[in-house]
């Protein structure tokens, strides 16, 4: 077909690629959701600490 790429072809090279995009920034809140849990537990659990040592 003279070299050229089928419109098929770019309409799913181009869904492709958006799904990769949607994905990696769903992976990415993810992990940034899952830090900011991680940091708020380990919060707590200093704060316990420090309320469980005032109480003796």
């Amino acid at each position: 077909m003279n070299g050229k790429t089928p419109p098929d072809d770019l309409r799913k090279a181009a869904q492709k690629r958006r799904s990769r995009a949607i994905l990696a920034v769903l992976l990415t809140l993810v992990a940034v959701f899952y830090a900011i849990t991680i940091a708020r537990m380990d919060e707590q659990g200093e704060a316990r600490r420090t309320r469980a040592t005032e109480q003796r």
